[in-house]
């Protein structure tokens, strides 16, 4: 995402009847965006969505020199300078207004689809790529799936996702007691699973 230009990307896997009905596996996709713009994104996923970043910030590993300053250096082009660091880990304020703004631009008209498989190598009209000799070929999308992307018929085995009961709330550590200046963590001792002389 940069001020005037983003992507939103959806990589979805096939099996072999799945290629062969992959425009019907992107008009289901078009019938998912239409139900979110219809029913909207529950508040719930938003908490969710806030509580996992905030997890992955908390315990969040050391990275090299060089990923940490090209990264901060990137954030400088996007964030003010207290969320420089924050910025793209923690979800702090949900401004709906423009996630549906941006939900309305995924649109058949602005769709760019790619397609990978072995089963294209016998085509005879591939191009191939200047640098890496890589084959590939380009074409444009019928009007006709257009049409039917742009008014996707409701798909009944399409859902909302319900409230994730497994999103930690609470990472504090248990068993353990504060004993003046001195932390002592009380665990139990530790049993055999299993005993056996090679081991």
């Amino acid at each position: 995402i940069t001020d005037d230009f983003g992507t939103f990307d959806c990589s979805i896997g096939l099996t072999t009847e799945g290629l062969e009905q992959r425009y019907k596996v992107v008009e289901g996709v078009f019938s998912y965006l239409q139900m979110v713009s219809e029913k909207g994104i529950p508040d719930y996923v938003f908490e969710e969505i806030k509580i996992l970043n905030k997890a992955g910030w908390d315990f969040m590993e050391s990275g090299s020199p060089g990923e940490i300053s090209s990264g901060l250096a990137n954030n400088m082009q996007n964030y003010p300078p207290k969320k420089v660091i924050s910025g793209p880990n923690l979800l702090e304020n949900v401004d709906k207004d423009s996630t549906f703004r941006f939900l309305s631009n995924l649109t058949p008209e602005n769709v760019l689809i790619s397609v990978h498989s072995k089963d294209f190598m016998n085509n005879r009209d591939l191009l191939e790529e200047k640098w890496y000799g890589t084959k590939y070929s380009v074409v444009p999308i019928a009007n006709d799936l257009l049409e039917s992307w742009g008014g996707p018929g409701k798909l009944e085995e399409l859902s909302l996702p319900l409230p994730n009961p497994y999103v930690p709330k609470d990472l504090s550590l248990k068993n353990s007691i504060i004993d003046g200046s001195e932390r002592k963590i009380i665990t139990p001792p530790p049993k055999v699973a299993f005993e056996n002389e090679k081991f």
